[in-house]
């Protein structure tokens, strides 16, 4: 748990120093933020040294992470958005219920090489999902999908 969570923690601070999640008040922002591990070389984008940490704990052989690009864009409750990621490959997000008392938020995910995940979390907080998704140039993808609220809350 206290591992994901200083998974989030450093997604979490790439929007806050990237300035592109900006959501005005009372809209709803679908992120996705995509990364790329590789046992081809050791380098490590600096924002990722934590989340490569917590990989390689499961992942060994992985020990280069890349942070390829960020996906920001509006969602409403009931839209199905179609992400392109890399290659070929997209993520399909559908964002089931909007954001209640507590402000969480229930989300359908389709991830390459995986099924359907539904799950339901707080706004701002981070899913990573560690796909099985090989690249041209043998990196693994892993994505990492969350609803940013414009609320002022």
């Amino acid at each position: 748990m206290a591992s994901t969570l200083r998974m989030l923690s450093i997604l979490a601070a790439l929007l806050y120093f990237s300035g592109t999640t900006a959501a005005c008040p009372g809209e709803l922002r679908v992120v996705v933020v995509v990364i790329l591990a590789t046992d081809q070389h050791e380098k490590i984008d600096p924002r990722l040294t934590e989340i490569a940490a917590e990989v390689k704990k499961r992942e060994p052989t992985l020990t280069g992470f890349e942070f390829a690009r960020m996906i920001n864009q509006p969602v409403k409750v009931g839209q199905r958005e179609t992400v392109k990621l890399i290659e070929d490959k997209t993520l399909t997000v559908t964002l089931e219920k909007g954001p209640d008392a507590d402000d969480k938020v229930r989300l359908t995910v389709r991830p390459p090489t995986l099924g359907e995940i539904t799950y339901t979390c707080k706004t701002d907080k981070y899913l990573p999902i560690v796909t099985r998704h090989i690249t041209k140039d043998k990196s693994r993808l892993i994505v990492a999908v969350m609803v940013k609220s414009g609320s002022t809350k």
